[in-house]
């Protein structure tokens, strides 16, 4: 069994043994109903006669519901024999949930040990690429030759743009002749950047790559400037700096799978910011936190009873499907349908994280100012050929 099906088992397995002890509490509640209830009809209670006839067609339909779920995970067991033969048989349903779980996270944990091996030698054979490219004479002409119109037009020495490039084929960048022109993009976004004379070009090259590494996009001049022009127009006269980056390299996990972009995600940041008036930080984590808790809600029972209660299912508001704007705008319409209004608050509350409201409100009520900070980062890539 692999590490993918194993999870599934684990699931299916957990989901059916919760729905087991859901029944089995319905089925003691209803012997006590069933037990106040008798007492009555042998008072003569006609009304309680006829209750007991339908508290006796409940507890056989509970019975029928604990048989189907005990079929259920018996198929779940036997398909378990392939990995754990005659070790099914012996242990029970939650020991042997237990002891899935357990294989699982040893096989988690071996392909994050092996994951982080292979990072490990991509980042010694980069640094042994740099080692080598140093003492080439030759690359070196020839880097200087491509250097040198990317210093002169952000107007730093030729040194500093040697050392952003050398810190570029150190994250990955490739050692050709199109380096140049991501050194410009570097230097470029580094003189424009809001800290008055502008951020150390190294730290630029470092969080604008590790930003694109984090989505696995290709550490290419069009993709730095498609982070860097959006990223300096919108936090314009913010604390914001370019070096930021690094702390929202793990809003990239937020676009694999769902249907967001990083200018979504750019935009909604600002629109938490400037609405709520949060820190930028605040503002990241809130979104961050947000989009993983509505993306999820379908594994979640209260936050799908939440939206229940304004007319829509998780598969309405987990990004796939439907963008950034389209979710918001679903989740506005309905709490803008509650009858009583002060249901508003207590449901946001809890389905976004009472530490998160303020930013869940911001976006549901600025969405035209979400809109408008997007359209601002597309202008900002699609109008220039250059971010300063």
């Amino acid at each position: 069994m692999s590490s993918g099906e194993g999870m599934r088992f684990s699931a299916d397995a957990a989901r059916v043994l919760s729905e087991i002890r859901k029944v089995s509490k319905a089925q003691r509640d209803l012997e006590r109903q069933i037990f106040r209830t008798s007492q009555a009809a042998d008072a003569g209670s006609k009304e309680a006669i006829d209750g007991l006839q339908k508290q006796f067609q409940q507890s056989a339909n509970l019975l029928n519901k604990k048989e189907e779920l005990k079929r259920k995970l018996d198929d779940l067991r036997g398909a378990a024999k392939a990995t754990y033969g005659g070790m099914a048989d012996l242990l029970g349903p939650t020991a042997l949930l237990g002891a899935m779980q357990r294989i699982i996270a040893s096989q988690v944990e071996f392909n994050r040990q092996l994951a982080e091996s292979a990072r490990l030698a991509d980042e010694q054979n980069r640094k042994f690429q740099v080692q080598a490219l140093q003492g080439d004479e030759a690359f070196q002409r020839t880097l200087t030759t491509q250097l040198a119109p990317a210093a002169q037009f952000a107007g730093v020495p030729l040194a500093t743009a040697k050392q952003v490039a050398t810190e570029l084929v150190s994250q990955g960048v490739a050692a050709d002749q199109n380096l140049g022109s991501v050194v410009q993009e570097v230097l470029a976004a580094s003189v424009a950047s809001n800290q008055g004379a502008g951020e150390a070009p190294v730290e630029v090259a470092k969080s604008i790559t590790g930003f694109l590494r984090s989505q696995g996009r290709d550490l290419n001049a069009a993709n730095v400037r498609s982070v860097a022009a959006p990223s300096v127009s919108l936090f314009q006269g913010t604390a914001f700096q370019l070096s930021d980056l690094t702390r929202l390299s793990s809003i990239g996990q937020l676009l694999a799978n769902r249907d967001m972009t990083q200018e979504d995600i750019f935009a909604a940041i600002g629109t938490a910011k400037q609405a709520a008036t949060l820190p930028i930080e605040k503002a990241t984590t809130s979104t961050k936190t947000i989009v993983s808790l509505l993306a999820s809600a379908k594994s979640d029972d209260m936050k799908t009873d939440l939206l229940s209660k304004i007319g829509l299912k998780p598969e309405d508001v987990d990004f796939s499907g439907e963008d950034f704007s389209t979710v918001f705008k679903r989740l506005r319409g309905g709490v803008d349908s509650l009858r009583n209004p002060a249901d508003r608050a207590p449901i946001l509350t809890k389905l976004f994280g009472l530490e998160n409201v303020a930013a869940g409100e911001a976006l549901l009520g600025n969405i035209d100012m979400f809109e408008e900070l997007k359209r601002v980062q597309g202008d900002t890539i699609t109008d220039s050929t250059s971010i300063i």
